[in-house]
């Protein structure tokens, strides 16, 4: 082998030295991964994350005066819509108690009618020995008018006059058929006309009855106000402000009603119950 041959194969010889190993590439990347981990300080981002003092960026839209103006026009318009349905409810509340007008009252005037029969007969101050089927009082009415808010209950009724002229005739022809004919003229002479005697009725009845009645001597009627009153439409009561003689109805009293089906009652009061109203 010549030098020129032995310093050939040296220098292939030297060019096929085995080559430095490198690690894979994900071997590497994992190394760095590594190596950044050991880096990381936690402190630093948990100082931070939660650095009070720290300004955050937010991507909220910024706040302008049109803004707030629409909040709270919405705030205002929702209060409306309440205070509205509110006042839409007591208007109607208001109104569906009012009872303004006329009324009569027949059921109150029959229990009425009861007791002043049962007065009459227990004072005996005026026989009641009327004909079979007729009744000492009639035709007794109870009547409330109200304008304003002021209440008026008024009672009235008619003394049957004829019936009791009929009973005192009666009563006169069966004492002359006791005493018979000799004392007839007596009787006749003493004995009243139908004129005389109402004129001699109405002057007993208007010595007996109260102050707060009033007598009609040409109809016989006898009217008073049982109370007059001030009506609380909200509480749905009527508060006596005056009374008439009656023990029915005293000054102060409060009186609670209802509506109801275009009438009204007045719920229970003393020993006459509850008493229904309806239109005149």
């Amino acid at each position: 082998m010549t030098k020129e041959e032995g310093l050939s194969l040296g220098d292939t010889a030297h060019s096929l030295k085995p080559r430095e190993t490198r690690p894979p590439r994900a071997s590497i990347e994992g190394n760095r991964a590594t190596n950044k981990f050991r880096e990381f300080d936690a402190d630093r981002v948990v100082s931070v994350q939660f650095n009070p003092s720290q300004k955050m960026n937010e991507s909220k839209a910024p706040v302008t005066s049109k803004n707030i103006l629409g909040m709270v026009s919405g705030v205002i318009a929702a209060i409306l819509t309440i205070l509205l349905i509110v006042f839409a409810v007591m208007g109607y509340r208001y109104q569906a108690a009012s009872i303004e007008g006329d009324w009569i009252s027949p059921t109150f005037s029959e229990k009425m009618l009861a007791t002043l029969k049962d007065t009459a007969n227990a004072k005996q101050k005026i026989s009641n020995a009327l004909p079979q089927g007729q009744n000492l009082i009639t035709d007794i009415n109870t009547a409330m008018s109200i304008t304003d808010n002021k209440a008026r209950l008024e009672v009235s009724f008619i003394y049957n006059r004829k019936g009791l002229y009929e009973a005192y005739k009666s009563r006169v022809n069966e004492l002359k058929g006791q005493y018979g004919e000799e004392f007839s003229e007596v009787f006749d002479s003493y004995s009243l006309s139908e004129k005389d005697y109402y004129k001699q009725f109405d002057s007993t009845i208007k010595k007996e009855l109260p102050k707060s009645y009033t007598y009609d001597s040409k109809t016989g009627q006898v009217t008073t106000t049982a109370f007059m009153g001030d009506i609380n439409r909200w509480d749905q009561t009527i508060t006596i402000a005056s009374a008439g003689d009656s023990d029915v109805f005293k000054k102060g009293d409060v009186l609670d009603y209802t509506p109801n089906n275009g009438g009204f009652v007045i719920k229970a009061h003393s020993e006459f119950g509850d008493i229904n109203f309806t239109r005149k």
